[in-house]
């Protein structure tokens, strides 16, 4: 299988992200979430990276997805412990091995158990898996660009960063993540592990070290006009040694003022690479872009200029600062699209998330200009 990697996408101007895949014994697995942390040894087998995917049978109407270290059908995980791969004359023979001990813990003992190695004829040629019936690989680009999306306004890695995972593994993180949980939360967090375990070039942020960006990105985000996906731009990782290499006894306003300078040449440095990348960031969309200046707002700012039910760019940026400091809770993490209406001596504000091209209503506030008070509308 081709993987999708492209050249040249370093975070940083004068260096480059390897392509290349670990093949070695996993390290430690965290949960990415909110509520719990844990840690557990996992193998993965590069012996599975040409069958790496989600596999299709539409006739039969079977699914199944595989990653470096699971197999996934029926909304049910299956841990792999071994893999076999016996060359024959046109295709290859797989013979998949998984924790039966582990299956039994996690969903009970079936009524009828007969537990068996999962075993597939791969055709290279045709690109199919079979036993009794032959599987497809499934391509979805709609849902590549959903996850990718997703993964960017909510975890710590950017569009460009994604370019190095190959879609095929996405879609099986994906799957997996799916008959995992329905929170959305989670299974972001889920593929989000699954990419720094399989691509540990890109070197993303795990453990202690996420959980301490996470409070890190918060209080950035309350002391700026950047969203979380703003500063996914200027690289997580980065902005982390950054933060961590300031003198812990400067205040909250000096780690602010030493860090928005770097994060901004940083931001400038990644849409230039973007602008010069022949492939896509991200097919068909701009959220990379600051919210001003995409095209998913509603008025471009000459037309804001020349009219005057629209408050002035100062006076919008002075209440959206107000709205993440005061309703931070209240809207869209990513994708927020303001719309104000000026009106006498107060500034109607509807806030919307726009995502995939459509915008949901979200919440509304009323601003008091003689009063610099904001307040929400219920």
């Amino acid at each position: 299988m081709n993987k999708s990697r492209a050249d040249s996408t370093s975070m940083k101007e004068t260096s480059t992200i390897s392509s290349s895949k670990k093949e070695s014994d996993i390290k430690n697995k965290q949960a990415q979430n909110n509520d719990t942390s844990s840690e557990s040894d996992e193998k993965t087998f590069s012996q599975l990276d040409e069958i790496i995917g989600v596999w299709i049978n539409e006739e039969k109407e079977q699914t199944f997805a595989i990653t470096s270290h699971d197999y996934i059908a029926d909304d049910k995980k299956y841990l792999i412990t071994g893999v076999d791969v016996n060359e024959e004359e046109k295709t290859d023979k797989y013979v998949i091995s998984w924790d039966t001990n582990l299956f039994i813990k996690e969903y009970g003992k079936p009524k009828s158990f007969n537990p068996q190695p999962f075993i597939y004829d791969y055709n290279s040629e045709q690109d199919t898996l079979s036993n009794l019936v032959t599987f497809h690989r499934k391509i979805d680009d709609k849902q590549v660009n959903y996850i990718k999306d997703k993964l960017a306004g909510n975890e710590p890695i950017n569009l460009e960063q994604l370019l190095q995972v190959d879609d095929q593994y996405l879609l099986a993180y994906w799957n997996k993540a799916a008959a995992e949980t329905d929170n959305l939360e989670k299974q972001l967090a889920t593929v989000y592990q699954e990419i720094s375990i399989d691509f540990p070039d890109l070197q993303l942020l795990t453990d202690k070290e996420y959980e301490k960006y996470q409070s890190i990105a918060k209080e950035i985000e309350d002391n700026s006009d950047y969203s979380f996906s703003d500063l996914n731009t200027a690289l997580p990782q980065d902005i982390y040694h950054w933060y961590i290499d300031l003198d812990k006894d400067i205040s909250q306003k000096e780690r602010i003022k030493q860090l928005l300078p770097k994060i901004k040449k940083s931001r400038e440095q990644y849409f230039k690479r973007e602008k010069r990348s022949d492939q896509p960031y991200l097919e068909n969309t701009n959220e990379t872009e600051d919210v001003d200046n995409t095209k998913e707002n509603n008025k471009s700012k000459e037309t804001n200029e020349n009219d005057p039910n629209v408050p002035d760019e100062k006076m919008q940026k002075h209440i959206r600062k107000k709205i993440k400091e005061d309703f931070s809770e209240d809207i869209p993490k990513d994708h927020i699209v303001y719309d104000m209406e000026l009106k006498d001596t107060q500034v109607n504000i509807r806030v919307y998330e726009n995502q995939e091209s459509k915008l949901q209503y979200q919440v509304s506030f009323v601003y008091n200009i003689e009063k610099d008070e904001l307040k929400k509308q219920q």
